[in-house]
This record gives C-alpha cells, structure tokens and sequence, in this order.
C-alpha cells in the first residue's frame, strides 16, 4: 500500500516544551484522521501487518539531515501504529528500509510504501 501524507513538522534541532511539542503531534494527528475520514488517505488493512517493510520518500523544501528525516517519521509511525495499519512500530515488526528525499517546493509530502514482510 501506498500513503500520501503532509510532512510532519521537522523538529529535529527544535528545542521545546514537551507540552508544545505534544500540541503540534495531537494537530497533526488530527489532520490525519481528518484526511483518512474523508478517504484522502487509503484506509488500514482488514487486519494489522503483524511486520512490514517500510520506506519513506520525503519530499521537502531542501534536503534534511538523515537522522532529521528518522526523527519525522516517528509521528508517523506512532499514528500508523494507533490506526492498526501496523502492529506495532519496533524493530521487530518494522523493516524500515530507506529514506528518499526529493526538493518538491511546490507539493511538499511523505510517501510511504508499506509492504508485508515475507
């Protein structure tokens, strides 16, 4: 399965308070569930991948640090997780393969290709 995301904000060399940063998580996540309501983003299997094979293409406004792109993509993993596209976002369960970036100033967005581990 293929998601089209919008970018969670990078907050990879941001310095705030928990609650601050927790208030942009909860906005976020909101507007994901709002996207997967209106059938903007492709609803969970029948079931949850018990492992899967993650990769993420970024496509940003400049190209980030590698362990910045990591970093972003936790909110999306913890949402993924609570919206039972996947068991559970550890190691055991998540090959996460790869990060693409591309500049895309125009549209920028994270595509995830989900696929089950064999």
């Amino acid at each position: 399965m293929r998601l089209v995301l919008p970018l969670p904000i990078n907050l990879g060399n941001a310095r705030l308070h928990w609650a601050a940063k927790n208030r942009k998580k909860k906005a976020y996540w909101d507007g994901l569930n709002v996207l997967l309501a209106l059938g903007k983003i492709e609803k969970p299997p029948e079931k949850p991948l018990e492992t899967a094979v993650i990769t993420f293409h970024w496509h940003v406004w400049n190209k980030m640090d590698p362990d910045n792109a990591r970093a972003r993509a936790k909110w999306i993993l913890d949402w993924l997780r609570g919206h039972d596209y996947i068991v559970d976002d550890k190691a055991a369960n998540i090959d996460y393969r790869a990060d693409y970036q591309t500049i895309d100033r125009k549209e920028p967005r994270v595509e995830l290709d989900i696929l089950e581990a064999a």
